[in-house]
């Protein structure tokens, strides 16, 4: 087979001497998708999606699969917790996955946490002729539900507008220059000018056709296809109730905005403010004038400086006057703006956490978190199981060292109790990060041999190459 070059963005890419390997498989070929926060550059490591890792070798030697060559395949993204991110990577992987099934070299999908949706998106958004029937085990993911946001279907409304006006008008520009000018010759006139304005027409509408496939038909078609390939869709979920992130970050969701800011605090504050500005600029105007009045307009007049007299008191009332202004001002604001005024602060500072939290910077508006795919309702006759583990192996942390590294890590970081950051605060944290349930699925002997019997029962299912 003639090396094809690797699959590859900014946004994920697999290295070329893996995919490579993955192309002269005789085997089954694992591709690998981690999670947010799990990247790395290199192909092999110990990470559970590395080339080497544990977990990969276990599955290789589990009985199902001791007779079979397997062959890891990496996909590499940023690990950034980015919708966005989750998204543009995707694209590269359908780009591979398509590849893969188009020469029926035989394959599973492994995708943990985020990684399922990198996966999701890709079958579901980028084109799933090839991509859904490529059999998927996914660990832990938390599945977004999306919606396209408002201004997103409204431009996606004006491409389609946009594209079916330039057919039109690029169809009605070679009909003026090449049909309806040929029946008219005697109008030569009526000619020159079509001949002179068509190409304009042409090359406007070769320019906006390309620009809204992309944003409007392309969307569409993707679309089509998926509703068209689920059906072939071959999909397990592994979780476990215990799993943190599949217990939390559905909660999030459900959170309304908190009173951050009351009303009575926003109105204080506002009054506070404009007085503020109302002291100042009250304080300029009696120096001003008493710089201009006793200093330099006496210059001007020849005059001695300050000759004080009782003008003066005035100049001071008129700054008094300006400040009881700015008070007045600021009262009336300040019942009349300090709901909105702290709706809005509230608001933007919680969605501005969640969003950070959630990873929202895309063009979908998340609506919910499933254990299974947001598609899970559309699969219709799909291969769809569920597992729900009672418990995974933590790997010989106990609950005690869990509870203990969670509250040193909370005292010391998040509080702030301690003078100074302790040195052994990363490998706190360390402890903290591996002793999550979240994490534990590839130590997890149950898992490994689900992982083993799954990826079997698919390959007898598929034919050899």
């Amino acid at each position: 087979m003639s090396k094809r070059k690797a699959p590859r963005s900014q946004h994920g890419w697999v290295s070329q001497e893996a995919w490579d390997a993955a192309l002269a498989s005789k085997g089954v070929v694992l591709v690998t998708v981690h999670g947010t926060g799990d990247g790395d550059t290199t192909d092999a490591g110990t990470r559970w999606w590395q080339i080497g890792s544990d977990f990969i070798e276990r599955v290789g030697r589990e009985q199902p699969l001791s007779d079979t060559t397997i062959t890891a395949l990496p996909f590499h993204w940023s690990g950034a917790n980015s919708d966005f991110d989750r998204y543009q990577s995707s694209k590269v992987l359908n780009r591979a996955l398509s590849y893969l099934r188009s020469q029926s070299i035989r394959h599973h999908v492994l995708a943990h946490s985020h990684g399922g949706n990198v996966v999701q998106n890709a079958f579901q958004y980028h084109g799933a002729k090839n991509v859904a029937r490529s059999p998927i085990s996914t660990y832990g993911a938390p599945f977004f539900q999306r919606r396209r946001n408002f201004v997103n279907r409204i431009a996606i409304f004006g491409n389609f507008i946009s594209f079916i006006v330039s057919i039109l008008a690029l169809a009605g520009s070679f009909y003026q220059l090449f049909i309806q000018d040929s029946l008219e010759t005697s109008n030569y006139r009526r000619l020159i000018e079509n001949i002179s304005r068509a190409p304009f027409d042409i090359i406007g509408s070769l320019i906006i056709i390309p620009i809204t496939w992309r944003f409007a038909i392309l969307p569409l078609l993707n679309k089509y296809t998926f509703l068209r390939e689920q059906g072939k869709i071959r999909i397990t979920y592994i979780s476990s109730k215990h799993d943190e992130v599949l217990r939390l970050l559905p909660q999030l969701l459900k959170i309304s905005p908190p009173d951050l800011v009351t009303r009575a605090g926003t109105r204080r504050k506002i009054i506070q403010n404009i007085t503020s500005i109302g002291i100042v600029l009250a304080v300029a105007y009696e120096l001003f004038w008493i710089f201009y009045s006793y200093i330099v307009n006496p210059i001007m007049r020849g005059e001695p400086i300050f000759d004080i007299g009782t003008s003066l008191s005035g100049f001071l009332l008129g700054g008094y006057i300006t400040y009881v202004e700015f008070l007045i001002i600021s009262i009336i604001m300040a019942f009349s703006t300090s709901a909105i005024v702290a709706n809005f602060i509230n608001y933007g500072a919680f969605n501005t956490l969640r969003n950070s939290a959630l990873g929202e910077d895309h063009d979908y508006n998340l609506v919910d978190i499933k254990r299974t795919s947001s598609s899970m309702k559309e699969f219709g006759s799909a291969i769809v199981t569920e597992i729900l583990l009672e418990k995974i192996d933590l790997g010989g942390i106990t609950e005690d060292q869990r509870y203990e590294v969670t509250r040193t890590f909370y005292s010391n970081v998040i509080m702030n109790e301690s003078n100074s950051i302790h040195s052994e605060l990363f490998t706190v944290w360390q402890t903290l990060n591996h002793g999550l349930y979240h994490n534990a699925y590839f130590r997890d002997d149950e898992v490994i041999a689900l992982t083993a019997k799954i990826i079997a029962e698919h390959l007898s299912k598929a034919p050899a190459r």
